[in-house]
Formats: structure tokens, C-alpha cells, sequence
């Protein structure tokens, strides 16, 4: 149930401080209602999940629900991702600037187009998460390194190396 998950997420945030929690969810499915996609925004909005992902349904052949009834229409379903998108984007960029003053230990992965240093921490899996971003030569690429972030944009942290060891 939704009072069950909910607990079970405070009892591993309260467990694992530094814990990581994703999901993802599909709107528009057939039969969601308003009231089911106001009590997902709902949940959304108490949970505060530090990664998401919202795809909006898309009828495939062969599958049970392209013959369900209540079939969501697609404008519908893409007006519920729009909002559910923009209030995951909000926490996400709100738990982004929480995490300014923190220590974090990083794994230096690569540069980006300016030579700033890429990293991520235990909580940012590749290609769908922001990244912590480091001056140009503060650490090198296959490093651990201990980073005190210093700021946000957006999805990204921008962070100084204070220490690293090789892996």
C-alpha cells in the first residue's frame, strides 16, 4: 500500500542517511483517473525521491492494455507528465542545493566540453543523473576523491576536491 511504502522509505532513509532512492512511473496508463494522478503527485510531493523518471504510456501492440477500456488520451497523458516532470525537476534541483556544504567521495569518470572534471557520487548513475562538476585538473579520471560541494545548477553539483586516493 502507499502508507506501507511510505514507511518502508523513512525507515531506510532513517537506516541509510546517505541512501539513495529512484523510481520511475508511467501516466496515462488505461483507467488512471484524476484522482489517481492527483494522489501520485501527492506521493511524489511527501516522498521526495532523489532521482525520477515519468514516461507517459504508450499503447504497444500485443500487449493486455491496448485492449483495456478508459483509454487515457495521449493529450491528457502528456499534460499529467508535464506536471509530474516539473515537480520531480523542482525536488530534484531543491535536493541538489541541499547537498551544498556537504562532503561527498566521488569517482572521477571524465571531462566535459570545457575540461571541467566529471564525477559521481554513489547516488548518480550514469547517463540519467546530474554529475558533480570539478575544476580542470583537481583530481584524475579513475580517482576516488573526497569533494565538499560548493554549489548547484540544476541537476549538476559543483564541488572542490579536498582529498583523493586511487582505486
Amino acid at each position: 500500500t502507499r502508507a506501507r511504502t511510505e514507511t518502508l522509505i523513512a525507515s531506510l532513509r532513517a537506516a541509510v542517511p546517505a541512501v539513495a532512492i529512484r523510481t520511475s512511473f508511467i501516466v496515462g496508463y488505461p483507467g488512471e483517473t484524476d484522482a489517481h494522478f492527483r494522489e501520485l503527485f501527492e506521493f511524489l510531493e511527501k516522498v521526495r525521491f532523489d532521482h525520477v523518471g515519468v514516461f507517459v504510456y504508450s499503447a504497444e501492440p500485443g500487449t493486455r492494455a491496448v485492449g483495456l477500456p478508459d483509454q487515457v488520451p495521449p493529450a491528457v497523458a502528456r499534460t499529467r507528465w508535464e506536471q509530474l516532470m516539473q515537480a520531480a525537476e523542482r525536488l530534484a534541483f531543491a535536493g541538489a542545493k541541499a547537498r551544498v556544504g556537504r562532503r561527498l567521495e566521488v569517482l572521477v569518470d571524465g571531462q566535459d566540453e570545457s575540461g571541467r572534471l566529471v564525477a559521481r557520487h554513489a547516488g548518480q548513475a550514469p547517463d540519467v543523473d546530474g554529475v558533480v562538476l570539478l575544476p580542470a585538473g583537481a583530481a584524475a579520471i579513475g580517482e576516488f576523491a573526497a569533494v565538499r560541494i560548493t554549489g548547484a545548477d540544476g541537476y549538476d553539483l559543483i564541488g572542490e576536491v579536498e582529498g583523493s586516493s586511487k582505486f
